[in-house]
């Protein structure tokens, strides 16, 4: 213990503490910079007044092994500019400010940790951090679980996230999440995930629960990516709510067996002069061939525009169906795309993407 500064200050080397218990600094538990790497294993870290560990400068590191992190009077964790920390089967919890804060161009990884009960995030990332959460859970916190920001890069998998007093995942400022095989369950109606200011969420097989209207909202030219492997359980609606600035990406190559439909054209109501003009052009078409009249190439360029939820992807499998039951189509395929399927990063790239996906849709929609 200190009184007077940091309980142990690490400035070179490589030490390594093992089953050591460092508490009540009036400033940081641990702090390690200047290059240097520091691990601890069986630690017990608690009550310290800023940080319990904090590591700063370029190429610094600290591993954390079996560790118990827990009610300090600030941060758990700081990781500074261009620091990195590595944490296995730790505990991090109990902290006024965020569990874990990691700042520009720091690294954090962590595998099979749990990150609970702050006042603040269980993550809060800066400008340009990156990220990689393997096997964790994180739970309990008054503001969302994670907060990503400032061009930051998070990659979070096999994770589990419970939201009981806020939402699972806030993404801004073009930070971007990438979710795999996570779990989510809200205890209360509030989103899972939030994205605003040209943020991008990407979710692949995850198993989303909870009992809100919707599962993410995307706002100010923000990109939300879902696949297939993805179910949502428990929502009023399964959609993503997008303003008019930003995009949904749901899955690209729907399978036949997707996308057959269960209802006829028919079957839906209104709708009248698709019904009666689109499969009446097709039908005409078709018998003026079949009696040697001339016909000239049919056009069955479309567009459905509607709100999220109002079925516009619905009728289009449904006419990808009905078009190749009157033998138009080869096949019912239909490809899903969004804006970064089709638009390049440099000059020349969007024709050749854009073409790309044209030949992919060829004998479907």
């Amino acid at each position: 213990t200190s009184q007077n500064s940091n309980v142990i200050s690490i400035t070179g080397g490589h030490p390594l503490l093992e089953q050591t218990t460092i508490s009540h600094s009036v400033a940081n538990g641990v702090w390690v910079t200047d290059e240097a790497q520091a691990e601890l294993q069986d630690c017990h870290v608690h009550h310290n007044a800023f940080a319990q560990i904090a590591t700063g400068g370029q190429n610094s590191f600290i591993t954390l092994s079996r560790c118990h992190i827990y009610e300090g009077q600030a941060e758990g964790i700081y990781v500074h500019t261009g620091a990195q920390l590595e944490g296995m089967d730790t505990f991090i919890y109990q902290h006024p400010h965020s569990n874990v804060f990691v700042d520009e161009d720091a690294t954090l990884l962590l595998e099979r940790c749990e990150v609970y009960e702050s006042e603040s995030h269980g993550i809060f990332s800066n400008n340009r951090s990156k990220g990689t959460i393997r096997n964790s859970t994180f739970f309990n916190h008054i503001s969302p679980n994670i907060a990503l920001s400032g061009q930051s890069d998070f990659h979070f998998e096999g994770c589990t996230f419970t939201n009981e007093h806020q939402l699972a995942f806030w993404v801004r400022e073009q930070a971007k999440a990438s979710l795999t095989n996570c779990t989510f369950s809200a205890q209360s109606d509030y989103l899972q995930s939030f994205a605003e200011d040209e943020a991008t969420v990407t979710i692949e097989a995850c198993d989303i629960q909870g009992n809100g209207e919707y599962i993410i909202e995307a706002i100010k030219q923000s990109v939300v990516h879902y696949d297939e492997g993805t179910t949502f359980n428990g929502y009023e609606t399964d959609s993503v709510y997008v303003d008019e600035t930003s995009e949904l990406f749901r899955p690209t190559v729907a399978s036949q067996e997707q996308i057959k439909p269960t209802l006829s054209l028919h079957d839906f109501i209104g709708l009248k002069s698709l019904k009666e003009q689109f499969i009446h052009t097709v039908q005409f078409h078709q018998m003026r061939q079949r009696n040697g009249f001339e016909t000239t190439p049919l056009v069955l360029h479309s567009l459905f525009l509607g709100n999220p939820g109002t079925g516009k992807t619905s009728i289009a499998r449904v006419i990808a169906q009905t078009l190749h039951e009157h033998g138009v189509l080869p096949s019912t395929k239909l490809i899903e795309v969004s804006r970064q399927d089709l638009v390049g990063e440099f000059i020349g790239q969007t024709a050749l993407k854009t073409e790309e996906v044209l030949q992919r849709a060829k004998g479907g929609i």
